[in-house]
């Protein structure tokens, strides 16, 4: 049976965060979206790529950004700096339901097709939609 470590990645409020700029004296805020091919903060990219590589990681896509496919969701990740040698190996589900609920999902799919994942972390800005064990997996990121 195959073994894997899984961090469930949300890019907004994660990797794709907040950018203030002036706008005529008024402070505003960007955000990058998947047509702009990329994520907007590198160094939180660098520091995902170091934990997934010295860990032994691979990435599964749980944020809303996943409607535009696996492959868009790659090169967003990739371009916006995660390292190339980062495997992701896939995206959870598109339910409308929560995304813990889809997180769950993915898990019980890979146990039916006899993949074991070893360990796995939740990387979100959001907490309202997990379970309790979920939650005690969570990396939970501010803005």
């Amino acid at each position: 049976m195959a073994s894997i470590n899984v961090v469930f990645l949300d890019f907004d409020g994660v990797l794709n965060t907040p950018m203030w700029y002036d706008n005529n004296g008024k402070l505003q805020i960007r955000y990058n979206f998947p047509k702009h091919g990329k994520v907007n903060n590198w160094q939180a990219c660098q520091w995902l790529s170091k934990f997934c590589k010295e860990r032994g990681y691979s990435i599964v896509v749980s944020s809303t950004w996943r409607k535009e496919g696996l492959a868009t969701c790659k090169k967003c990740l990739y371009n916006g700096g995660v390292w190339e040698s980062i495997p992701i190996i896939g995206m959870t589900p598109i339910t409308h339901t929560k995304r813990g609920y889809e997180i769950q999902q993915w898990l019980d799919n890979q146990a039916r097709s006899g993949v074991k994942v070893k360990r796995w972390i939740i990387i979100d800005d959001v907490d309202e939609t997990m379970s309790d064990e979920q939650k005690r997996k969570l990396v939970l990121c501010r803005e």
